[in-house]
């Protein structure tokens, strides 16, 4: 949203929205510094040779992107998501003969498949919480009174009124967050 000013001499990235600038570390050094990384952890299984390509893709297709010094390869790598099926196309077009063959591929995908290991932060461990810190039940996204109760179309806040059929959700996410990714019926 907005405007991205990228500037290829200090590496980096301004986006100005209403007035206001925000600055980032230069996503087309991010792309190829993730590159390497995959290379790096492709070549520890005797993977090499194969061609990866980094692209900067900006989802919303009202910003405006400024190229501050015009730089040629900012034009080659940072575009938005309405042109990404062409550049898909170009980059398809690159690579006519095949690089891996099939028993590679399945070799990538099942080790893609074994070292799939999603982060699992501890997070009560990690910042010491008890279960005695934690405040139960839904909180009203309102007055941030709590409990709300529960009424039949939802959830009622006994301080201001407010209901909201949807105020649980958020226990929801928190409870996953704080004990792991199952929920009984009995502790939710």
């Amino acid at each position: 949203m907005g405007t991205l000013q990228y500037d290829s001499k200090q590496k980096q990235l301004t986006q100005v929205v209403d007035g206001k600038i925000k600055a980032y570390k230069d996503p087309i050094m991010q792309a190829e510094a993730q590159k390497l990384h995959l290379q790096t952890w492709f070549q520890q299984f005797g993977i090499t040779g194969i061609p990866i390509e980094t692209l900067v893709v900006i989802a919303y297709p009202s910003t405006i992107i400024e190229n501050i010094h015009q730089d040629p390869i900012a034009y080659e790598k940072i575009i938005h998501t309405a042109s990404l099926h062409q550049r898909i196309q170009m980059i398809e077009n690159k690579y006519q003969r095949a690089v891996l063959n099939n028993s590679t591929i399945r070799k990538i995908a099942s080790i893609i498949h074994q070292k799939n290991d999603p982060l699992r932060t501890d997070v009560r461990g990690k910042l010491n919480i008890q279960d005695h810190h934690l405040v139960k039940g839904v909180i009203c996204k309102k007055c941030h009174f709590c409990p709300m109760e529960r009424t039949y179309h939802g959830w009622t806040c006994p301080r201001c009124n407010a209901s909201d059929s949807k105020a649980h959700i958020q226990d929801i996410l928190d409870y996953f967050l704080l004990y792991g990714d199952t929920i009984t019926n009995k502790q939710c």
